[in-house]
C-alpha cells in the first residue's frame, strides 16, 4: 500500500478532515498509527524525511489552519512538536476503538494545541471500574 499516495488523496477529497485521527480509514489509520507510535519510542532520528506521512499530516493540518497560504513556514521544533502531538491524538483514538474509553476527538483548530483538554465522558469510567471489578 502507498500510503502517502492514498494520504495524499485523502486530503485532495476531504481537506485536513480526511487525515484528523477520527476520521481515518481503518487500514490507514492502523498504518499511521504504528509510525506514531514508533515516533513517540524512538529517541534518535526522528527527522520528517523518515515519518513523511506523519508530516504531510501535521502540515496539511496546519495549512488548513491558516486557510491554505501559498507558503506555510515553520520551524523544525514546532514541526517536531505538532507531529508529537498529532501522534498523542492517535493513540487517544486508538484507546477509543479498542476499549470503551471514548475520548471527545480533536478539532482542526485544537489538535495542536498542548493545553487541549480531552474529554472522557462519566460513564466510560464506571464502565472500566465495573469490568475491573468483575474480573
Amino acid at each position: 500500500m502507498d500510503v502517502l499516495k492514498t494520504i495524499s488523496h485523502l486530503i485532495e477529497q476531504k481537506g485536513a478532515l480526511g487525515i484528523m485521527p477520527n476520521n481515518l480509514p481503518e487500514k490507514e489509520f492502523e498504518y499511521i498509527y504504528a509510525l506514531s507510535s514508533k515516533f513517540i519510542e524512538e529517541d534518535d532520528d526522528k527527522s520528517p524525511d523518515k515519518y513523511s506521512v506523519l508530516a504531510l499530516c501535521v502540515i496539511s493540518i496546519l495549512s488548513q489552519q491558516q486557510n491554505y497560504p501559498e507558503k506555510i513556514a515553520i520551524h523544525p521544533d514546532d514541526l517536531m512538536k505538532n507531529m508529537h502531538l498529532y501522534c498523542v491524538a492517535m493513540m487517544l483514538e486508538n484507546m477509543g476503538r479498542k476499549t470503551d474509553a471514548k475520548t471527545g476527538p480533536p478539532t482542526i483548530h485544537n489538535i495542536f494545541d498542548e493545553n487541549r483538554m480531552v474529554e472522557v465522558p462519566g460513564e466510560t469510567f464506571a464502565k472500566l471500574k465495573a469490568k475491573k471489578a468483575a474480573s
